[in-house]
């Protein structure tokens, strides 16, 4: 019996580290303290360039390297086109100083304007969120895109040792905005 009641505790605290819950990283937002819709618009905050192709030319790969699983950062895109950090959140393996250490929110802010959301044909300040993938199945070893592209929100990230599942599929509700 005592076997018995070891093996369940093991079994469950194997099944709890095998899924990724988020880590909102602590960021001080210098967003402009305007009032931004989620997701909003007839047409969405858009970057006008190849947003890969601007993260692959920027980042730092080596650290890049170090990172297994998926980090969602929340833009607020203000209605003249400039992007802005609001949140990250850290669906990784790895901590919050090793994702930090991508110096993402530097490379947005010092994006190129972005096509703001129009709503009624006015731009209108807007967050978007984009996703940031590296090393995660069914994908190539970095990728970026917003994350209202992802339906599922469910990623296996192929780490050293086991796979683990990241479910972010209760986000919305889960990160605030």
């Amino acid at each position: 019996m005592k076997h018995l009641l070891t093996l369940l505790l093991l079994a469950v605290a194997l099944q709890s580290s095998a899924q990724r819950k988020p880590e909102k990283i602590l960021y001080e937002s210098e967003c402009p303290q305007h009032a931004y819709c989620k997701d909003c618009g007839d047409t969405k905050a858009v970057f006008p360039g190849k947003m890969k192709r601007y993260f692959e030319k920027e980042l730092n790969f080596r650290d890049l390297d170090l990172i297994e699983g998926v980090i969602i950062v929340q833009v607020a895109v203000d209605s003249t086109g400039t992007p802005c950090v609001n949140k990250f959140y850290n669906y990784t393996t790895n901590t919050a100083d090793e994702v930090t250490r991508l110096k993402l929110a530097w490379l947005i802010q010092k994006m190129p304007r972005w096509q703001p959301a129009m709503v009624n044909g006015q731009p209108v300040n807007s967050f978007v969120k984009l996703a940031f993938y590296s090393k995660v199945e069914d994908r190539s070893l970095f990728h970026v895109d917003y994350l209202r592209n992802d339906k599922e929100k469910k990623w296996v990230v192929k780490t050293k040792n086991d796979p683990i599942l990241v479910d972010a599929s209760a986000m919305d509700s889960s990160i605030e905005q």
